[in-house]
């Protein structure tokens, strides 16, 4: 049962994932006599942690005696909020359980010391699911650099476009579906303004639950991104990448401007990486076309690639995907509606 009410923690922290940043999300579920009193998730920065948006739809009385899951170990240091270890000792919970390990070298097991101080039962119980959905902010909290998600869709014959690089539609639904549901928990997109130019693209996630804003980062050396350009309406901010002398010729309130380094391919993808881990985001969605993708996959910058293998064929015509270039290891594989996801664990 202590996994079952842990994979519940879990269901509440997928809430809010992708909203979190730089802060982890975090689920928590409150049990006594095998019973769920109570369910919260941490909804962002500045808002109450997990442990006290459940707590807080109890009486002291309720709490006390009871056992709290929580799907990251509980914070133990002064932020924005007081300590969650401090609050769960006062409340006099009987036994926490925990997920995670929280990697943040200000918590980081001083969490389990302060409640197991205070008499307190306080047990890390591995997840493979937790473990999983932490990956990212493990890696951010270690490299300070947030996980990299690529995804791209070919043909059975290895295309990406039509001839001259014309768009077409080639997944389906579900593949859809999937997309937009792992828009919707990252906490940003990187993108080129070539391709929402090329696409219009919205760059939300529309999901079962609602149309969802997303904060946008775009390659764009030249500042071409045209003050038409739908994304302008769609995304929760936008921030453009640009080479030293490239300027703008309008102003947007939603818009922020980043002066890069140049590369011999382009602009400085170390350089643009690096920023984004400096803003706190762990997870970042890569939506681009292939050039712009074998350039990320060259700078080793990549930790996971998707490939959706798509049941047509486009002809000799057609524009050409990167697969042949590149040492993949192996990848896991998964069915999606017709659509076949080739996934990529990529070693950095």
């Amino acid at each position: 049962m202590k996994k079952y009410y842990l994979l519940q923690a879990l269901t509440e922290a997928r809430k809010t994932k992708g909203q979190c940043a730089p802060n982890p999300a975090v689920g928590t579920v409150i049990v006594k006599n095998n019973t769920i009193m109570a369910t919260g998730y941490h909804h962002g920065p500045g808002f109450p942690h997990a442990e006290v948006d459940a707590i807080k739809k109890l009486t002291d009385q309720e709490c006390e005696g009871a056992d709290i899951y929580v799907s990251l170990e509980p914070c133990s240091h002064y932020g924005r909020t007081p300590p969650c270890a401090d609050l769960l000792v006062e409340k006099k919970f009987k036994s926490v359980y925990f997920g995670y390990l929280d990697p943040n070298p200000l918590v980081a097991g001083k969490g389990v010391e302060k409640i197991k101080a205070a008499g307190i039962q306080c047990e890390h119980i591995k997840v493979p699911e937790i473990d999983k959905f932490y990956e990212s902010y493990a890696y951010w909290t270690k490299t300070q650099r947030p996980f990299l998600t690529a995804k791209i869709a070919m043909s059975l014959d290895g295309k990406i476009a039509l001839a001259g690089g014309l768009p077409v539609k080639l997944t389906g639904a579900e593949t859809d579906s999937y997309t937009h549901e792992q828009r919707r928990i990252t906490d940003g997109i990187l993108s080129t303004s070539k391709t929402v130019i090329r696409d219009n693209s919205k760059f939300n996630a529309r999901t079962a639950d609602g149309i969802h804003q997303k904060k946008v980062f775009l390659l764009d050396r030249q500042l071409v991104l045209p003050s038409t350009a739908e994304l302008l309406n769609t995304a929760e901010s936008i921030t453009l990448f640009h080479e030293e002398g490239a300027e703008l010729n309008y102003c947007h309130d939603k818009l922020e401007l980043v002066c890069c380094k140049k590369s011999k391919s382009g602009l400085n993808l170390n350089e643009v990486i690096t920023y984004l881990g400096q803003q706190g985001l762990h997870d970042i969605w890569l939506e681009v076309g292939s050039r712009c993708l074998n350039g990320f996959l060259k700078a080793n910058l990549l930790n996971r690639l998707i490939i959706y293998l798509c049941p047509t064929l486009l002809g000799p015509e057609a524009l050409d995907g990167f697969i042949a270039a590149h040492n993949l290891p192996k990848p896991s594989w998964q069915r999606l509606g017709s659509d076949i996801m080739a996934e990529f664990d990529l070693p950095i």
